[in-house]
């Protein structure tokens, strides 16, 4: 059937969006510490478990990103940061195709295709906005939803590729529990509808239940595989439950943002698939769709493994009410005079945005904002030692200063500090009682922390330390009687903005 003109070119625009939603690139903390610590992997070829950047660790290091780590750090080094945007764009096209594959094959028209995945694609931009390990969670999380609704369509020999999806998973992201947590949902359920199903005799129904629960069994096993073995499995499930107020991605889903409305939408969509849909419903699909619905409300880096949800488990149902309500639409020649410039001129600015795009990762203020021009001081220095620093600021400090100066927190967070330790520097950056206890611990000899926080204000009035440079974000603290001083004051303030806005990773040293 011959589709209007417009409908091509909202193909286009669609396509043109998705692409700048994956590639567009900002700077985020922990990206330096990545390729850091990966680099330190390739050099060392191995997975290097006592750290020596932070004079305040006080646990073994249980790096569970460290795969991930190194492929960054191997795609830094042979295409630098446009290599890492490469990366992760691929990832992201990789989710939308297997999204868009879905549709085709239920045969979905193409104007609710187009509006799906572009609804689709808003729902992943919070997950791929930066280069971050989790979006290997995302691309296995997809395979993983894929396998399970093939082994209920009653191909169940394709659970057995679990395994190696777990075995590679469990050494390139913690959210491999999300994985098991969906597998633990829906291998016990199908299970159970398969046991007190009737089309069948006892022994089958055994049968097919044990093609499903030996190969859940060795998911099981395959989380072993990995430096630390089990210990791993037992760090993961105990962080998980950590409340991370501090961070913006562990918190709920706000339904009053972008990402609120992304996730408004697949919800009103899946209800609309479920309920409106005369295919039969898979209960344990279901349920597994409906506890991906759930999770953005615990936080919202989980809206991503809702929208993949939403494509690969609700896609038939979607399609068959989509198909029945808008084919009449889509059919309609009359909006193709005005839509199609509109539609053009859109595309064009979002592949011109998409190619400017992988000239590489932008320092965003507005997201985050880096010491840039305080840590080029430090850089041009040369100054060893250790380093009262801000949480969000650590690994920046790192990859410019370590290991020569030492930091007293990063964003590894648990896999090298005690939870008592990580209080201790909350209670120092806030200000609370006991909070000069870290201007004691390794005897820090340098302090740069956020200005205007309550630590800025204690240290600006705490005997024996002296400001040695402040700008707009950030203050500059050296303990006084330290040489420090002198090395510190000979050196040129580089003209670079204070914050890094208008930059590109990994950002000058000023040197």
């Amino acid at each position: 059937m011959r589709r209007p003109l417009w409908l091509w070119w909202l193909g286009l625009l669609v396509a043109s969006v998705c692409l700048f939603a994956v590639s567009d690139t900002v700077a985020d903390p922990d990206l330096w510490g990545h390729l850091t610590f990966g680099r330190d992997i390739l050099q060392t070829r191995r997975v290097i478990q006592q750290d020596r950047y932070s004079y305040l660790s006080d646990r073994p290091w249980i790096n569970h990103e460290w795969l991930s780590e190194l492929i960054f750090a191997s795609t830094y080094q042979v295409a630098g940061p446009s290599g890492l945007v490469a990366l992760k764009t691929v990832a992201g096209l990789f989710l939308l195709s297997l999204g868009l594959r879905q549709l085709c094959r239920e045969q979905l028209n193409p104007l609710a295709s187009s509006l799906f995945l572009l609804l689709v694609a808003l729902a992943l931009r919070p997950g791929l906005g930066a280069v971050r390990p989790q979006f290997f969670t995302y691309v296995l999380f997809a395979c993983m939803l894929i396998l399970i609704r093939n082994s209920s369509r009653g191909r169940t020999d394709a659970l057995w590729l679990l395994v190696p999806v777990f075995a590679v998973w469990v050494n390139l992201h913690g959210g491999v529990l999300a994985g098991l947590a969906v597998l633990c949902v829906w291998a016990p359920i199908k299970a159970g509808m398969i046991l007190w199903g009737r089309t069948s005799g006892n022994i089958r129904r055994f049968v097919e239940v044990a093609k499903i629960g030996v190969p859940f069994a060795v998911c099981l096993f395959a989380l072993a595989f990995n430096p630390y073995g089990i210990g791993l499995v037992r760090f993961l499930l105990t962080t998980a439950t950590v409340p991370r107020p501090e961070i913006s991605e562990w918190a709920p889903v706000s339904l009053v943002s972008l990402s609120g409305v992304a996730y408004l939408a697949l919800l009103a969509v899946s209800a609309w698939g479920w309920t409106g849909s005369r295919k039969p419903l898979d209960l344990s699909l279901f349920l597994v769709h409906l506890a991906t619905a759930v999770a953005p409300l615990l936080a919202v880096r989980h809206l991503p493994m809702f929208a993949l949800a939403t494509v690969i488990l609700a896609g038939e149902h979607i399609s068959e009410v989509g198909n029945s309500s808008l084919e009449r639409v889509s059919q309609t020649e009359r909006p193709a005079a005005w839509l199609i410039a509109p539609i053009a001129g859109t595309t064009l600015i979002m592949i011109v945005l998409s190619f400017w795009s992988f000239q590489g990762i932008r320092i965003e203020p507005g997201n985050f904002d880096f010491p840039v021009r305080a840590v080029a001081i430090l850089d041009g220095s040369g100054i060893e030692g250790n380093l009262l620093v801000d949480f969000d600021w650590g690994e920046y400090v790192i990859w410019h200063l370590g290991p020569q100066l030492k930091v007293s927190i990063d964003g590894r967070r648990e896999t090298v500090y005690s939870e008592q330790m990580q209080c201790r520097d909350a209670d120092f950056r806030k200000g609370l009682p006991g909070w000069e206890d870290l201007l004691r611990r390794g005897e820090p000899s340098l302090a740069l922390l956020r200005r205007g926080t309550m630590s800025d204000q204690r240290m600006r009035q705490q005997s024996g330390w002296a400001m040695a440079y402040e700008d707009r974000i950030c203050s500059l603290f050296v303990r006084e009687g330290a040489s420090l001083w002198e090395r510190i004051s000979q050196v040129t303030i580089p003209p670079l903005p204070c914050d890094g806005k208008g930059m590109w990773f990994p950002v000058a040293d000023g040197r």
